[in-house]
């Protein structure tokens, strides 16, 4: 989306956009509904076609992860041993999903959800009849247990809080969207935690939800996400719970900017 204002507005400088991932951009919204529930193709997601970027002179390098920022000779390292120059350097990094830290979270149908790759994961892993336990009561865990409920599986969704969604809507229409889901099948085990993750041979059979057991052929996890400023981090930009910007997305070096997830507004002195 800079990219493309930057064109709007009329700019005629070189700009390149590099990307880690090696499909288009994409939104990341769908991949938690209509995409992951089957009613969307990946090609609906999409910011543009692929003839947009050279129709609007923007260099996409796909699959092109960032090692380093050099910012004394203002260029950017990539994984594969190429670099770039920039007179202005935009960072959007995003985030990526907290990891959940209890025993038996690394194994095999632990999944998380963040890219077109994880979605399709779990798509295959829903079924009818499948029993899937999510880990987390926001957003994502309930946009993934409709997603679930619609492909027929048995849906758990564990939760510390005493509703979904509480800290976000508030207690009454939290009360509403947990009555929602319970009228779709949806088993609700609030103000609960998820002690371990249960496996056999390495896979996924069940989780320990406050010393009871509950099966589970899949787990999901959605306990939030962390700010990807290892980037920002290492180049000795200013860190606190993303990248420190001002009210213009400057960081604490002025020729380097950085915008959605990672970006955290400094409060005035």
């Amino acid at each position: 989306k800079t990219a493309e204002v930057l064109r709007d507005r009329g700019f005629e400088g070189t700009v390149v956009l590099a990307a880690a991932e090696q499909r288009l951009p994409y939104e990341r919204p769908p991949l938690s509904k209509a995409y992951l529930a089957g009613s969307a193709l990946f090609e609906d997601a999409l910011v543009h076609p692929a003839g947009w970027y050279s129709a609007n002179s923007i260099e996409l390098f796909l699959g092109c992860t960032a090692t380093m920022i050099d910012r004394a000779s203002h260029t950017v390292q990539f994984s594969d041993g190429s670099s770039v120059g920039y007179d202005r350097l935009v960072l959007a990094t995003g985030s990526a999903p907290r990891r959940l830290e209890v025993p038996g979270a690394d194994g095999e149908g632990v999944h998380y959800l963040r890219t077109v790759e994880d979605a399709d994961a779990l798509k295959a892993a829903f079924g009818k009849g499948r029993k899937v336990v999510i880990i987390g009561g926001g957003w994502i865990g309930l946009e993934v247990a409709a997603a679930a409920r619609g492909a027929e599986c048995e849906v758990v969704v564990v939760d510390a809080a005493t509703l979904p969604l509480l800290a976000v809507l508030g207690p009454e229409i939290a009360e509403s969207f947990a009555d929602l889901h319970r009228s779709q099948g949806v088993d609700l085990r609030l103000g609960a935690s998820v002690g371990s993750i249960v496996l056999e041979d390495g896979k996924v059979v069940g989780c320990e939800v406050d010393g009871d057991m509950v099966q589970a052929d899949c787990v999901v996890v959605g306990v939030g996400v962390r700010p990807l400023v290892d980037l920002a981090e290492a180049a000795g930009l200013d860190i606190d719970n993303g990248v420190l910007v001002d009210a213009s997305l400057r960081t604490s070096d002025p020729d380097i900017y950085a915008v959605g997830d990672i970006a955290n507004r400094t409060t005035p002195s």
